[in-house]
């Protein structure tokens, strides 16, 4: 993995990070803060140069799979400008789409990981 790789992967995890943060305004909070959280734990692993390619694999069938919700009550038609409109969350419909654009964000970034190769480690013995 290369080094803009690295960092791209530390600053993802660290707004994957922050993002757990801000969970804790919504009501239910405890699913978002498991899923950010372990996003940012395997991302943050995938900067240091060990992606973890089977738990981002597992992360992203989970986003997959809640995402099924989302598109039954046509998150996907809310405006992405709509999100960032209203910063209050008291429209459900806004509420949907931010929720179902944030697992796009999760899934598509735990498929990076997933197909992030770990570095090769050099060999330092001299070859014949």
């Amino acid at each position: 993995m290369t080094t803009p790789f690295r960092i791209a992967h530390g600053i993802v995890a660290a707004l994957f990070a922050y993002s757990v943060t801000l969970q804790f305004n919504d009501a239910g909070p405890a699913p978002w803060v498991a899923i950010y959280s372990a996003c940012a734990i395997v991302t943050a692993m995938a900067a240091a140069g060990r992606p973890p390619r089977r738990f981002a694999l597992g992360l992203l069938v989970i986003c997959a799979l809640w995402e099924i919700h989302y598109l039954l009550v046509g998150a996907w038609h809310v405006p992405v400008t709509s999100l960032a409109e209203e910063w209050h969350m008291s429209n459900q419909s806004i509420i949907d789409g931010r929720e179902f654009w944030a697992l796009i964000l999760l899934g598509g970034w735990m498929a990076v990981v997933w197909r992030s190769k770990a570095p090769v480690p050099s060999s330092t013995a001299p070859q014949n």
